[in-house]
């Protein structure tokens, strides 16, 4: 029996946490950037995203980017914005883009434009927490 790559919401709510508010001091220094900037995004990945995402473990690591991926592909647009921080967050997503496109911008920049399609869906678990 193959193991199923585990994907839920709650990755990319871990992840996405790291957005809150009093976090990190890093964090305060690039509050003021513009989503809607596309440079603002690769900025927030490099200098802050990044480097936090490479402190959680290998496995967790996996897990946030395949429900990433997975998200990306299949979930609804609500049910992704639900998943970024409604409060004490440093950032809000932009009204003139989705949160589809944010978090595409995210990974092409966390993961060097790597495709985001999944050739075998059978090959991950959703878990249906939120």
């Amino acid at each position: 029996m193959n193991k199923k790559y585990k994907v839920s919401p709650e990755y990319i709510r871990l992840f996405l946490g790291l957005l809150h508010e009093g976090i990190d001091s890093k964090l305060e220094e690039l509050s003021g950037l513009n989503l809607v900037n596309r440079d603002s995004v690769k900025r927030l990945v490099k200098e802050y995203l990044y480097p936090e995402y490479q402190n959680f473990t290998i496995s967790t690591q996996f897990r946030i980017k395949e429900s990433l991926r997975f998200g990306l592909n299949f979930w609804t647009e609500e049910r992704l914005h639900d998943q970024f921080p409604s409060t004490d967050a440093a950032f809000e997503i932009p009204q003139q883009m989705t949160a589809k496109e944010l978090y595409k911008q995210i990974w092409d920049d966390m993961f060097n434009n790597e495709d985001i399609a999944i050739s075998d869906i059978t090959k991950y678990q959703e878990s249906n927490q939120n």
